[in-house]
């Protein structure tokens, strides 16, 4: 059996500020989730021979993921400077100074002032943190063929004062309230955090796209969503991944299709909510 990745780079896991988290927040990052976390949302097959760039890249544990299973290219933005320094002295000491770049800038400005395409983009948690989601979701898709999200679920129907627990509880277990809470395209204001530098959260009213707001925005963008990444991640990571919780997607141009036999992908079909499906091999 072979060695956990993160075993043999331990500094993308010690340096994250999460590794102490409390459990009864979302549980804390150890080796073996961010492993298994980054096999699903980012899968050789898809990655393999690809420039990759991430939007919100932390300490960069994705980009040693990437170049580790044949990707040529990785750029991650990550706003806090600490962070980006970390993330700097972590990859030099595993990669050639020409497989990889951080930038340390908000994903906001990077976006205004590059317009470089690559052909995988990975967003995972900050779409809560802009001002027009909307808007910046667009502009990304406008920079690759492949988008990889991963975000968190509304909590409106969990946190309502609206509803009685008994109420609020039958609805949460209803077998209609997965689907809707993956399909149904809403925003929704509330309290949003940030992980910042010092094992700390930022707290601030943010928006948040339900699952199927993006959905929809991708699909207004020329997007087929892939179903098998988001029911895998719950399957797997059920404490992380779930309606009540978090999310991930992969979104593939409508065009690039025909080329999805490359991904392992078996084909198209059209769900109830005229969202399209991929299916992995």
């Amino acid at each position: 059996m072979s060695e956990n990745f993160f075993h043999l780079k331990p500094e993308f896991i010690e340096n994250d500020p999460r590794k102490n988290r409390p459990v009864t927040i979302k549980g804390p990052v150890t080796a073996e989730f961010m492993s298994l976390q980054q096999s699903i949302l980012l899968p050789p097959e898809l990655i393999k021979g690809k420039r990759i760039l991430d939007l919100g890249a932390c300490l960069a544990a994705s980009g040693a993921w990437v170049l580790s299973h044949g990707a040529t290219f990785y750029k991650g933005v990550e706003f806090e400077s600490a962070f980006s320094d970390s993330a700097k002295e972590a990859m030099a000491r595993y990669y050639a100074d020409d497989q990889f770049e951080i930038v340390c800038d908000s994903i906001e400005n990077y976006l205004d002032q590059e317009e470089e395409k690559f052909d995988v983009v990975i967003a995972a948690g900050v779409l809560h943190v802009f001002s027009n989601p909307l808007e910046v979701l667009r502009t990304i898709a406008r920079r690759s063929d492949a988008l990889v999200i991963e975000s968190a679920h509304s909590v409106t129907f969990q946190k309502t004062r609206f509803l009685n627990d008994a109420l609020k509880e039958s609805l949460l277990q209803s077998s209609d309230y997965e689907p809707f809470i993956e399909n149904e395209p809403f925003i929704e204001i509330g309290q949003e955090g940030m992980t910042v530098p010092g094992e700390k959260t930022l707290l601030f009213k943010g928006l948040r796209l339900s699952m199927g707001a993006v959905k929809a925005t991708m699909q207004e963008e020329g997007f087929a969503y892939v179903d098998d990444i988001n029911q895998t991640l719950k399957k797997l990571l059920p404490k992380m991944y779930s309606p009540y919780r978090r999310y991930g997607a992969l979104f593939l141009r409508e065009e690039r299709l025909s080329e999805a036999n490359d991904f392992g992908f078996l084909g198209a079909s059209s769900s109830g909510t005229d969202q399209k499906i991929i299916k992995w091999q």
